[in-house]
């Protein structure tokens, strides 16, 4: 349950260590949005990952079958859960190369800092 909320604070806190390097107005909206984002979907699948049973409780007693419930199903949550992951990663690691690509150096350095930037996709 923990794992999306965990996830979730450290993409905001990669977007926020980016809006203390990137001064630049447009670049911030881009950041402060892809925050509000990330909040949301980290909150969304939290929330969730705790409330998946009806009642509450059915998701630590069905093993047994004595009990009534229902749950939603874990694997279709997980592979939401994943895709929205990935494509939120996608975004955020895209928004800062076209500042670095603007960037006074040669582009042996501009190369090396966007793929320090981009390590995150591995």
């Amino acid at each position: 349950m923990l794992y999306s909320a965990a996830l979730a604070l450290a993409k905001i806190s990669y977007l926020f260590f980016c809006l203390r390097i990137f001064p630049n107005r447009e670049i911030r909206k881009w950041l402060f949005s892809i925050i509000a984002l990330v909040a949301a979907h980290g909150t969304a699948f939290t929330l969730v990952a705790a409330f998946n049973c009806t009642p509450i409780r059915y998701i630590w007693q069905n093993w047994d079958g004595e009990h009534t419930g229902r749950c939603i199903n874990f694997h279709i949550m997980a592979w939401v859960h994943a895709a929205t992951n990935i494509a939120l990663d996608l975004l955020m690691l895209g928004v800062p190369i076209p500042e670095l690509l603007k960037l006074q150096m040669s582009t042996r350095r501009k190369v090396y800092i966007i793929l320090m930037f981009s390590i995150g996709v591995l």
